[in-house]
């Protein structure tokens, strides 16, 4: 309701930076699951669909995942299983410094103009857009996955 939040999930400080991906741990010494699902529930609890995918992602603010990597996986499969698309995603077992195929690690994910849906602050905000997937899910519902789909990314690869 009072515009945009960056929501993230804070990790454990080790003494070094060469952490391992898997290896890093979500820390809990503040009460951040809390409150990120007061301010999603504050956000979207009369938006169209909320109530619809909320049992979807609750338990990833209230149940506690040890490493970070794990918590990305379990939310990109619900992601995944809310648009009803296929997850053909293929991880590997180590460090891959070049690939033959499509590589969007480095990639910044921003659409320049995409097409506006409606959202529930939008009165008070105006349309905000390259929010979340559940910022789409919550206002779009089962259209999401085709709002992605007709998405022009040309100019992202």
């Amino acid at each position: 309701a009072n515009g945009k939040l960056t929501l993230s999930v804070p990790k454990q400080r080790k003494s070094s930076s060469k952490t391992i991906m898997k290896e890093l741990q979500i820390s809990y010494n503040s009460p951040w699951q809390e409150l990120h699902w007061k301010s999603i529930n504050s956000a979207y609890r009369s938006s169209a669909y909320f109530e619809f995918y909320e049992d979807f992602f609750v338990s990833f603010y209230t149940k506690k995942e040890k490493y970070l990597f794990d918590f990305n996986l379990k939310l990109q499969k619900t992601v995944f299983k809310c648009l009803q698309i296929e997850d053909t995603s293929i991880l590997s077992n180590s460090y891959q410094k070049e690939s033959k195929k499509i590589d969007l690690r480095k990639s910044v994910f921003r659409i320049s103009k995409p097409p506006q849906y409606r959202q529930v602050f939008e009165s008070n905000c105006g349309f905000i857009a390259n929010l979340s997937i559940i910022d789409l899910l919550f206002n779009l519902g089962p259209e999401s996955a085709d709002y992605l789909l007709n998405l022009d990314t040309s100019s992202l690869i």
